[in-house]
């Protein structure tokens, strides 16, 4: 995984939702994509090769769809 690939994705999946609406897998996999976006660093299976180290502390992310936008919350 890495950010440029991430991206296209991002773009095959929001041509899909174009095509098809926002059916619940797109809606999910758009989530997925933009979590993996947002997570600058490697932790277990989610290994981003443009970020391969791990950072000490993990932290929790929430991740949550409105009116079309992604927004992330990361508590401190």
């Amino acid at each position: 995984r890495t950010a440029e690939g991430l991206s296209a994705l991002r773009e095959e999946i929001a041509t899909l939702e174009d095509t098809h609406g926002p059916a619940r897998a797109l809606v999910t996999a758009q989530l997925m994509v933009d979590a993996a976006l947002q997570r600058e660093e490697s932790r277990g299976g989610h290994f981003r090769s443009d970020f391969p180290d791990s950072r000490q502390l993990a932290r929790r992310t929430f991740l949550t769809r409105g009116n079309g936008l992604h927004q992330c919350e990361r508590p401190e």
